[in-house]
């Protein structure tokens, strides 16, 4: 839980100065044509070549325009105290440049955090002008670990962060994180608004969703909704409505989303039956982003780089990978269960993660590690410091496809994150125990991989009998 976990950090954070596959061949039995397909679809209407605005945005990814915006997005590590300096040269975030500066006059916020021991959704005025908002989990198990902030400016520009980091000075200091970053105008009467989803041709009912709808299905599951309306009540009975939302569904609306390249991930927590509801979370969710990019293969071989490690059995890491190639989950649901328990882990996936000696030649050395879970080895870019990060690398090899594709955002590579896909072709069910965001990205090469991963590549294989994993409850 994010509570516990914090409350190791500030027992064990040191003084520092101040300055966050399984792929058979075997015959399947071959389905009626009505049954449900959750990949019909392989185009998506949020991406680039969208846009009839007559504005224009100058700019490309990770660059600032003359106005010092990202109109094209951003993904940058944040910035950090112990790094080495000729290491680290490329440009970073902080967080002071993410928000606003401190001397403009605050406006009405939401925070959304973990809910109490009992799992319920509540919201509460914490402070004025404040509300907190909590989501539901099932029985009180499982962690809201969205990290997001959207920021809104009286000149109409939102502001979209999906960070790595939690909100905490040690997270944005003394570790390593990273972020994904676009500004979004508002919709300039120029603009036509969004068409509706597209229904899928086998699949009646289930639509291709774009980034800001799939955003407001986020900020609904959160409990944000709730939250809104009482600012709206308090600012109704003061009569000054000063919101630049006054509904969630306004987002996709009211705002252009057609320079957004990216693609949004969510796990919701609980328990999606059905394609519609599967399709929409978790791992499935990374597999329909990277149909929907064209980056579907066989023969990627993907990098998942954490701060957590979660127990795994081959099933499921053959589960994941299947989703990593964009192999339809019809697949891997018509696969019999004893042949799924008795496949091997998938060669073609690697765990970055920090052994006992990276954690020891830390700049912070064993209490630095607080916030990292059992992970293997994983060694920063920048110089001897933790990474908080989490990232998936996928890189391909096939001829007439993307070079590769990159994951940024909250998810760490564990079942409880990612959900466990179960159920029939027909009746699909996905359980998550987290809430998780995070954003999927096409590269444009491989090298940009190279330079937007926050680990070294390639990372240095364990050696059996000398390298142990850092496990913080044996290792503090």
């Amino acid at each position: 839980m994010e509570q516990e976990r914090l409350a190791r950090l500030k027992r064990t954070r040191p003084d520092v100065e101040e300055k966050s596959g399984l792929d058979d061949d075997s015959d399947i039995e071959e389905r009626p044509s009505k049954r449900p397909s959750p990949c019909a679809s392989s185009s998506s209407t949020s991406t680039k070549g969208k846009s009839n605005a007559t504005t224009s945005y100058t700019g490309s990814f990770d660059t600032l325009d003359k106005s010092g915006f990202f109109w094209h997005g951003a993904i940058r590590q944040t910035a950090n105290k112990h790094t080495t300096p000729s290491l680290d040269t490329k440009p970073v975030f902080r967080l002071t440049e993410i928000l606003p500066p401190s001397n403009l006059p605050s406006g009405s916020v939401i925070l959304v955090a973990q809910p109490g021991t009992d799992g319920r959704p509540e919201v509460h005025h914490a402070l004025p002008g404040w509300v907190r908002a909590s989501p539901g989990l099932a029985g009180g198990s499982g962690c809201m670990h969205v990290k997001l902030m959207l920021l809104f400016y009286k000149s109409g520009r939102l502001r979209i962060v999906i960070p790595t980091a939690n909100f905490i000075p040690h997270d944005w200091r003394d570790i390593e994180n990273s972020v994904w970053l676009q500004d979004i105008p508002l919709r300039s009467s120029s603009t036509p608004a969004p068409a509706p989803p597209v229904p899928s041709r086998s699949t009646p009912g289930i639509g291709m969703e774009s980034f800001a709808e799939r955003l407001e299905y986020v900020l609904k599951s959160l409990n944000v909704g709730p939250a809104l309306e009482a600012h709206l009540v308090d600012q109704r009975r003061d009569g000054d409505v000063t919101l630049p939302l006054r509904n969630i569904d306004e987002l996709h609306a009211r705002w252009d989303w057609s320079r957004v390249a990216a693609y949004l991930v969510p796990s919701i927590a609980g328990k999606h039956i059905g394609w519609q509801n599967v399709i929409r979370n978790g791992h499935i969710a990374l597999m329909k982003a990277i149909r929907d990019m064209g980056a579907a293969s066989d023969s990627v071989k993907i990098e998942c780089q954490g701060s957590s490690i979660g127990s795994y059995s081959t099933a499921w890491t053959n589960e994941f990978i299947s989703s990593a190639r964009g192999i339809s989950p019809e697949k891997w649901l018509d696969t019999p269960k004893t042949r799924r328990s008795k496949a091997p882990h998938p060669n073609s996936l690697r765990i970055v993660f920090p052994s006992l000696a990276t954690v020891d030649a830390s700049v912070l050395g064993r209490p630095g590690g607080g916030t990292i879970f059992c992970r293997k080895q994983h060694n920063s870019k920048r110089g001897k410091i933790l990474m908080h990060s989490k990232m998936i690398l996928g890189l391909l090899s096939e001829e007439g496809k993307p070079p590769g594709w990159l994951y940024v955002g909250s998810h760490n590579f564990t079942p409880s994150a990612w959900g466990n896909l179960s159920g029939t072709g027909f009746t699909p069910v996905m359980n998550i125990t987290n809430y998780e965001l995070g954003v999927v990205v096409r590269l444009e090469s491989a090298n940009q991989g190279d330079v937007l991963a926050c680990w070294k590549r390639p990372a240095r294989p364990y050696v059996m009998g000398k390298d142990v994993p850092w496990m913080q409850n044996e290792h503090m």
